[in-house]
């Protein structure tokens, strides 16, 4: 079984300085493959309901803005990128990619991976 993503937005998007931030937190199930996983922004919900909350193009740019302690991830844009498949690949300890396997039970917390999706305000 391939890892499974949840995403959903975690704050009120931020609209200043001609660009648009979105917020997302990801919780991950199932076990991980090399490479990484798909992330599929168009299954992205909004809870709170905040204005401007979705991606309305592939975003310019992807940070990880927090993942658990003793992991990193790596967000790579797909050969031809849409909104359904960018990779997120994690990696344990530094640059050593995290095994294909079950996943930790850090990685497996609600919420555990943070991005930042950043676009220009009217084309986002």
């Amino acid at each position: 079984m391939a890892v499974t993503v949840v995403s959903k937005v975690v704050g009120r998007p931020d609209l200043s300085r001609r660009h648009k931030r979105i917020r997302i937190a990801l919780t991950l199930t199932g076990t991980y493959v090399l490479a990484g996983f798909i992330v599929d922004l168009t299954a992205l919900t909004n809870p709170n309901m905040y204005e401007a909350a979705f991606p309305g193009r592939v975003p310019d740019s992807v940070q990880v803005i927090s993942a658990p302690a003793g992991y990193d991830a790596v967000w790579v844009p797909n050969a031809t990128p849409t909104l359904a498949n960018g990779v997120l690949v994690l990696y344990a300890s530094g640059a050593t990619e995290f095994a294909a396997g079950a996943l930790s039970a850090a990685l497996l917390a609600a919420n555990a991976i943070v991005l930042e999706l950043m676009g220009p305000i009217g084309a986002f």
